[in-house]
């Protein structure tokens, strides 16, 4: 766990709501892309427990504002779900760190197409399950794609100081 500045929170936040705006102008579903999941990992890392609740907090309510016009009781579900996922995913450190980042967001990111899809089957009473696969190999290319450009940058922002 790491003791994130401030300002990095704050601007983890604003990244998610510039991000959830964007995709919502553009008319794009947030669920094909890692934007939740990767908001989680940064914030589930922060070490004060008061400080990873409040910018979660925070982003859940820009994500119910600025986002897709969704019931605050699926935001709420999907952010304490997620929350509670990643925070257990961190817990596990048998194995590099990088590989238990990338199934955590992989998994994370599964998560949020499954509630969105779940979501759509409960209102349209048919269950997507094309648009569910999409999402899932469209968030697993971000993720390949992230990992193979961006590994020195989050093995950076994700380095432990308290491992050994």
């Amino acid at each position: 766990m790491k003791t994130f500045a401030l300002k990095t929170l704050v601007g983890t936040v604003a990244v998610l709501a510039v991000s959830t705006s964007l995709l919502y102008f553009l008319d794009l579903p947030f669920h094909y892309t890692p934007l939740l999941p990767l908001f989680f990992t940064i914030v589930c890392f922060e070490r004060h427990a008061a400080r990873r609740i409040a910018a979660a907090a925070a982003g859940g309510v820009v994500f119910f504002f600025l986002g897709h016009e969704l019931p605050l009781l699926f935001v709420v579900v999907m952010f304490f779900q997620l929350y509670f996922f990643v925070r257990a995913a961190f817990t596990v450190t048998t194995f590099d760190f990088l590989v238990v980042l990338f199934f955590a967001l992989f998994f994370s990111c599964l998560i949020v197409s499954a509630d969105f899809a779940l979501y759509r089957s409960a209102f349209t009473g048919s269950f997507p399950l094309g648009d569910l696969v999409f999402s899932a190999s469209s968030n697993f290319g971000w993720l390949v794609l992230l990992f193979l450009f961006y590994r020195s940058e989050l093995r950076e922002l994700f380095v432990r100081s308290a491992w050994l």
